[in-house]
């Protein structure tokens, strides 16, 4: 991984962060004391270092028998990379590199990202963007619908209208299929002229503090949390824990509380 580490380097990430990335690479996914000791560095500075990036969503935490582990947000580590995209292209070496360890990240989180029982923690605006577009890629090559809970808003409160906007073109285009619970305390929200999907609305006195979105054929639940304007995700990859939120989701929707949206949108 030592040309990795150059390569990042060149690409803005400064020496810790260039290690720790390169020594999760390697390893896929690593406990903080498994980290310390690989990357030979002080705690205090692989502490540091982690909390930086998972600022940006370039790492998340996974958490399997109760215990943390770190591995790579491949969406938005390629993300940040993007950005030195002009300066890529006048270095056709650089732009090599870059495609030839981003085929073995992304081979490394697909097998890890696949098993049972598994918790992802990250948080950020980019790390956001990175999930809905797996989200959008996953419903689409799957053909289904995603199924989503939420009062609403608060994804085109933190990310911006005219992200949110494009979003739901986006599912337009796409022809993505979406079955929508919100609350109707956000009826006269900007968004709800916006959004896109088959939609019923709770009555005001069951709030929704979090998202949640059901997806992949069932087998992954994502929540969010929007306090703060800074977007925390949490993603469950478990079909049973999938199915037991779906079942919840289908009790509501079925109830007769809820009231049919007038202007049905079905992708």
């Amino acid at each position: 991984m030592k040309d990795l580490k150059i390569l990042l380097a060149k690409l803005g990430f400064t020496k810790g962060e260039s290690t720790l990335i390169a020594k999760l690479c390697e390893l896929g996914f690593a406990d903080i004391k498994t980290l310390i000791k690989k990357c030979e560095m002080h705690k205090a500075t692989v502490y540091d270092v982690i909390n930086r990036l998972m600022q940006e969503g370039v790492i998340c935490i996974t958490v399997m028998n109760g215990k943390n582990y770190y591995s790579l947000n491949e969406s938005a580590f390629f993300g940040r990379i993007i950005k030195e995209r002009n300066d890529l292209e006048k270095k056709k070496e650089l732009a090599i590199l870059v495609e030839k360890y981003k085929q073995e990240i992304e081979k490394v989180r697909r097998d890890f990202s696949q098993s049972e029982n598994i918790i992802n923690k990250t948080s950020g605006k980019r790390a956001f963007k990175g999930f809905f577009v797996d989200l959008l890629k996953t419903t689409r090559s799957n053909d289904e619908n995603y199924f989503f809970i939420g009062d609403g808003g608060e994804m085109r409160d933190v990310m911006g209208a005219e992200y949110y906007r494009f979003s739901q073109e986006l599912k337009k285009v796409l022809k993505i299929g979406s079955t929508i619970i919100l609350n109707e305390i956000k009826k006269d929200h900007p968004f709800s002229k916006e959004v896109h999907g088959r939609i019923k609305w709770a009555p005001k006195d069951l709030r929704f503090p979090v998202n949640i979105f059901i997806y992949d054929n069932k087998s992954k639940v994502m929540i969010v949390d929007w306090s703060n304007g800074i977007p925390k995700l949490v993603q469950i990859n478990s079909k049973n824990i999938a199915l037991t939120h779906l079942k919840f989701f289908k009790y509501l929707w079925t109830n007769r509380a809820l009231k049919l949206y007038e202007r049905l949108s079905t992708a």
